[in-house]
């Protein structure tokens, strides 16, 4: 499992990653962003408080494939008896 944490700011970095963990799983990326999870206004930056939901969608072969899900902030992800980190996101890939 590949789990990383992305701090506040640009989003330019989780986008590229996103697009090169499919590439390396021979998906032909069509799109990857991330939006505001309310007005799904897209998003460059992230002010570590607003919710945000990941947008993509990919060709497997012939097929195409489409995915949308709400991105948890780290602090929401953890138990109350871990220390908590606000204004972090975290990203798994199974």
């Amino acid at each position: 499992m590949d789990q990383r944490k992305f701090e506040k700011g640009n989003l330019k970095d989780l986008k590229a990653i996103a697009r090169t963990k499919l590439a390396e799983q021979d998906f032909k990326v069509d799109y990857v962003e991330i939006a505001d999870a309310v007005t799904l206004e897209l998003a460059d930056e992230w002010n570590g408080e607003q919710k945000l939901v990941a947008l993509a969608a990919a060709f497997l072969n012939e097929v195409r494939l489409i995915d949308n899900f709400v991105m948890q902030s780290w602090e929401e992800g953890q138990s109350e008896r871990r220390k908590v980190r606000k204004n972090c996101l975290e990203v798994t890939n199974i």
